[in-house]
């Protein structure tokens, strides 16, 4: 799956996307832009820092859960 693909988590009550970009503010604005995510429909912004590890390494990231 690509980094700025938008993932679909099924809930019982709304559908809920999760958006994954890069860690930094530039990206951020762009991802929620390029979907076309709402303000409004944003539940939640997590930043997670850069893992730099021998097995499974990646940079610090943006996951942002939204209502569809």
């Amino acid at each position: 799956m690509a980094q700025d693909e938008p993932r679909t988590i099924v809930n019982q009550r709304s559908r809920i996307k999760e958006l994954v970009v890069e860690g930094t503010i530039e990206a951020l604005n762009a991802g929620i832009e390029q979907n076309g995510v709402a303000i409004d429909d944003i539940v939640l912004i997590r930043f997670e820092l850069a893992r730099g590890l021998a097995i499974g390494d990646y940079g610090a990231q943006y996951h942002v859960l939204y209502r569809v």
